[in-house]
């Protein structure tokens, strides 16, 4: 996937794009920027970020309330910047390991990880309960094949669709499933496109 070529296109009837982003998901950011490059990388990520970004991320509200979903893109891009050399890959890598921390800590009594088909059947409430505006839609092109559109992202952030790929792999993978890879991500104005592979035929990992 890395250096596969994505293509932009317009996007008409988009919805009201996304603007916040439920606050344990930026913290569970920062503990899988920790977890990966100790505390020393998380100061050097805080470094980069504006004065006034700094200080929201001193306020921020309690994990179930809601952040600007310009601030959490803000320190996932400064985080790819620092420690994978501005390749965006690095989104999906970070993003993939942060919701598997959400997994185990927000979500283990709800069923959702019981299997990945119970995980794909919930995708969009899990999506509505992140974040505020957007809209997503997803569909099992095959038992191993998982096909979705988002919409709504902001213009300026292709790190948005590489971070919400690498979600649904993290998530994926807390169901059970195994071999997760991202096969097709195709960004466009508002919006993309992303598959995901997987196989189906692990205990389900994420969550205890």
């Amino acid at each position: 996937m890395r250096g596969q070529a994505i293509s932009w296109a317009s996007q008409h009837g988009a919805p009201r794009g996304i603007t916040k982003i439920r606050a344990y998901a930026l913290w569970s950011l920062v503990d899988a920027i920790r977890m990966k490059f100790g505390a020393r990388g998380l100061h050097e990520v805080r470094a980069k970020l504006s004065p006034e970004r700094r200080e929201q991320m001193r306020s921020l509200p309690s994990q179930s309330g809601w952040c600007e979903y310009d601030l959490y893109l803000d320190v996932l891009e400064s985080a790819v910047e620092r420690f994978y050399g501005g390749d965006l890959f690095g989104a999906f890598d970070l993003s993939r390991a942060a919701k598997q921390i959400d997994a185990k800590r927000m979500f283990h009594e709800t069923g959702i990880f019981d299997s990945p088909r119970a995980l794909v059947s919930q995708l969009r409430s899990i999506r509505n309960h992140y974040l505020d505006g957007g809209r997503l839609e997803s569909r099992l092109v095959s038992p191993s094949l998982l096909r979705i559109t988002v919409s709504g992202l902001p213009t300026t952030s292709e790190a948005a669709a590489w971070d919400l790929a690498g979600g649904v792999a993290g998530l994926l993978e807390a169901s059970g499933a195994i071999h997760v890879e991202l096969v097709e991500l195709e960004i466009m104005s508002r919006s993309c496109v992303l598959s995901l592979r997987f196989e189906a035929n692990a205990p389900a990992q994420g969550v205890m």
